[in-house]
């Protein structure tokens, strides 16, 4: 009995290893990579030039490679040194910091390669520590404390397990879907949970009493909050932008794009190296449900959407 069992689930395993890297019936025709000529997720764009494109691409790395250094190295600075010379102007660098850093370096490392190999089944191994350090932040906001590595640690490490071995199993184009899909879940909620942070701090901050100037208090942290609202929600956008239409424009726009966010996250770790004014709002389970609705109804949505042009596209529909 043992033997059948394990000689059924060694025939399973070698039906389902040839699915690996095959397609499903009906399946959009793909580019490949032209430096590497490895398959992508990427079908004909509409009125693509390439020298347009790889300029757009090439540009907002070189610009998030450079802010993410510049933060780097002035959170450290402000860390390491003081005007008296015995105590440092930061005392310690919050671990939200931390995360947003370590977001900042995987998104360069995710766009560099994607410059190269474009996005497939081979740059999800990159891509998707992108999407976990966004995961990694809207765990923080959600359990309101940073140090819970008992419960971030494993839930980060199950995401990045089950995540790839779906898109290592899925066959083309169910495996640029579901990255897609959960990628844009993660997006979305992020930008939402953002806007709820600086409404919470905006709230707060009224609640204090008025200061004068000659009080010398710094800039409230909604201020700087509300940069990493509109970093946010302009990632999100051009994710958005890129799903409902494989046009030549939007994956421009979406591209240019990052030129943009990313260096708004390395300015706000630049004016806020600490991350310790912030007040986390309270959360709950109606709430996050409620975030997760909105951000899975929109996935799909958009999904839906750009599934229906590229077939329209691809099959010539007026």
């Amino acid at each position: 009995m043992t033997f059948r069992f394990s000689f059924y689930l060694l025939s399973t395993a070698a039906v389902v290893s040839a699915a690996w890297t095959s397609e499903t019936p009906y399946a959009p025709p793909r580019w490949k990579s032209k430096l590497l000529g490895l398959p992508t997720w990427i079908t004909p764009i509409t009125d693509y030039d390439s020298d347009t494109f790889n300029t757009t691409t090439i540009f907002s790395v070189v610009v998030m490679l450079v802010s993410t250094t510049y933060a780097m190295h002035r959170v450290r600075q402000l860390h390491q040194s003081s005007p008296q010379g015995n105590l440092p102007l930061v005392s310690t660098i919050g671990r939200f910091n931390y995360i947003i850093l370590s977001y900042l370096v995987s998104t360069c490392i995710a766009s560099f390669t994607f410059a190269f190999m474009n996005a497939g089944k081979v740059w999800a191994s990159f891509g998707v520590f992108h999407n976990l350090l966004e995961m990694a932040m809207l765990i923080t906001m959600i359990t309101q404390s940073p140090t819970h590595d008992r419960v971030a640690v494993p839930f980060a490490f199950l995401y990045l397990i089950v995540t790839m071995a779906v898109v290592i199993v899925a066959p083309w184009p169910l495996d640029a879907l579901f990255f897609k899909f959960q990628g844009l879940i993660s997006d979305i909620a992020l930008s939402i949970n953002f806007w709820r942070l600086y409404l919470c701090n905006r709230r707060a901050m009224k609640a204090l009493p008025l200061v004068t100037e000659k009080d010398h208090v710094p800039l409230p942290v909604h201020h700087h909050l509300v940069i990493l609202c509109w970093a946010a929600t302009f990632h999100a956008f051009g994710n958005l932008l890129v799903t409902v239409g494989n046009y030549f424009l939007s994956w421009v726009i979406f591209q240019y794009l990052y030129a943009i966010a990313f260096p708004m996250y390395a300015y706000y770790c630049v004016m806020e190296p600490t991350g310790n004014r912030i007040k986390w709002y309270e959360p709950s389970l109606s709430s996050e449900a409620l975030v997760l609705l909105i951000s899975t109804m929109i996935s799909t949505g958009s999904i839906l959407i750009g599934v229906l042009t590229s077939v329209m596209a691809t099959y010539s529909w007026p």
